[in-house]
C-alpha cells in the first residue's frame, strides 16, 4: 500500500466514525406487543421519554457502505501500476 491509499482508508474510517456519532439517536418505548412510541433525539420530549436508546442503523449502514465503496474504488485507482 502506498501513502495515498493509507490516507484514503484513514479518511474513510474517520468519516464512518463521525457518521455514527453524529447520526441522532432515538428512544423506543414498548407499550405492548403491537404499540410503541418512538422519540427522536431532536424532539424536546427526548429527555423525559422512557425507553431504550438506539441508533438509526437503517440510515447509518447504507451511507457507511457507500463510503466503503468509494474508498475501495479510490484505493484501486491509486495503486502502483509499475509492476
Amino acid at each position: 500500500m502506498n501513502i495515498k491509499q493509507v490516507i484514503v482508508l484513514a479518511v474513510a474510517l474517520v468519516a464512518i466514525l463521525a457518521l455514527t456519532l453524529v447520526m441522532p439517536r432515538y428512544k423506543i418505548h414498548y407499550i405492548n406487543s403491537e404499540n410503541f412510541i418512538i422519540t427522536e433525539q431532536s424532539s424536546p420530549l427526548y429527555t423525559r421519554s422512557l425507553g431504550e436508546v438506539r441508533r438509526h442503523w437503517d440510515r447509518i449502514l447504507p451511507i457507511g457502505g457507500g463510503i466503503l465503496l468509494v474508498g475501495g474504488i479510490l484505493c484501486f485507482l491509486l495503486r502502483n501500476k509499475r509492476r
